[in-house]
């Protein structure tokens, strides 16, 4: 029987970029080895397997850390007691169909704290197709599964858990004194469209089509909130299960930075060629560009690093949330205020400037309120 010995690399993340380098020697089974430095993998691959172990401090938010026979966890306050989320950890996991056939696989590059609930969930099904989904597979964006609405076929993406600072530093050019700096930690995964609704869509469920600028495949727009949940609530009743919904600000804002934490999903600053917008208003030291004076097709413009289309500019996009001042300090899975007057919309539209199209960027309208520039994007919980 031959020798077996392990390859290892240490894994150091920056921001910017991942760094490997070679362990200093070579492990011979049986032996030991040193865990690494916080921020830094330990990936030991054999010809059969390959491992990951990574550090895992109590992070600040939480009020305690432990291990038990279902895995790693931490404590975090919830309104009526403490609750539990646990620990998923980086690697590739396989992805299955209704019949349990292989599809493609989900590469998690990076570890995250996972809501109790779907966490189970996880262990006993792992990424299976969900039982509201028409088609699921995989792409260079990930996850996804789609759902078909006679002959109308919508796309979701799959929104992995994460932390990530919401609002926009004061340093932030144009920056609203709604946008309040904080970290949101998201532990609940979820599915959100990968465009807005478009009219086709519209059509097949409610009939007519109340848009301006016309086209099967524009967004849906000139419709309120109250409009919008009609809509939904109409939708959920053609299948049983799918529990559409609208996702919330901090849901929206999210998956609109799809990782990043500058003005755009895309770098600190717009251009026409990447956003439908007013072009006559550029942003910060930007430059003059294209007003198309109108909205596009959907997927017309590049997607996000998280395969979202449009989620700056073209039209504006309602959150169920209500509107509100943020909090200056830490939240777990924002909902928003209890009540309000307003509700949030996000992300820009056709005719706004280039600072009304930043990630950060908050509109309040009535529930009532609709007009030309006023579309959504429907998104629906991991678990019910």
């Amino acid at each position: 029987m031959g020798k077996l010995v392990w390859q290892v690399h240490l894994v150091n993340k920056t921001p910017q970029s991942q760094i490997e380098t070679p362990y200093p020697e070579s492990v011979k089974a049986g032996s030991t080895l040193a865990l690494p430095d916080a921020g830094t993998q330990l990936w030991i691959k054999t010809d059969y397997t390959e491992l990951c172990i990574e550090s895992v401090a109590k992070p600040d938010w939480a009020t305690g850390i432990g291990r038990d026979d279902v895995g790693l966890f931490v404590t975090v306050p919830d309104k009526k007691a403490e609750r539990r989320v646990y620990w998923m950890n980086p690697g590739r996991y396989p992805v299955e169909d209704h019949a349990g056939k292989h599809v493609g696989d989900v590469m998690l590059e990076q570890g995250y704290f996972q809501d109790q609930a779907e966490f189970f969930m996880f262990q006993k099904h792992g990424f299976r197709q969900p039982s509201w989904a028409d088609v699921i597979g995989t792409d260079k964006y990930g996850l996804y599964a789609e759902v078909n609405i006679k002959q109308v076929i919508q796309r979701f993406r799959w929104i992995a858990p994460g932390r990530f600072w919401m609002g926009s530093p004061e340093s932030e050019v144009d920056r609203g004194r709604d946008e309040i700096f904080h970290e949101v930690i998201v532990t609940k995964a979820y599915w959100l469209a990968d465009t807005v609704c478009t009219q086709a869509l519209w059509q097949v469920v409610i009939g007519g089509n109340p848009s301006y600028f016309k086209g099967e495949q524009r967004p849906l727009e000139r419709v309120s909130w109250q409009n919008v949940r009609d809509f939904i609530n109409k939708l959920n009743q053609f299948k049983p299960g799918w529990e559409l919904r609208l996702p919330t600000e901090a849901e929206w804002e999210y998956a609109c930075r799809a990782g990043t934490n500058t003005p755009f999903s895309f770098g600190g600053n717009v251009t026409p060629a990447r956003v439908n917008y007013c072009g006559d208003h550029y942003y910060a030291d930007g430059k003059k560009g294209l007003y198309r004076r109108e909205t596009v097709v959907v997927k017309t413009l590049p997607p996000n690093a998280w395969g979202l289309y449009e989620m700056h500019g073209n039209v504006w996009e309602w959150c169920q949330d209500w509107y509100g001042d943020y909090p200056t300090q830490f939240q777990l899975d924002p909902q928003g205020p209890n009540t309000g007057d307003d509700r949030v919309l996000r992300g820009g539209g056709w005719y706004n400037g280039g600072g009304y199209v930043r990630a950060a960027y908050r509109l309040n309208y009535r529930p009532s309120d609709a007009n030309s520039n006023t579309g959504f994007r429907l998104a629906r919980s991991q678990t019910s």
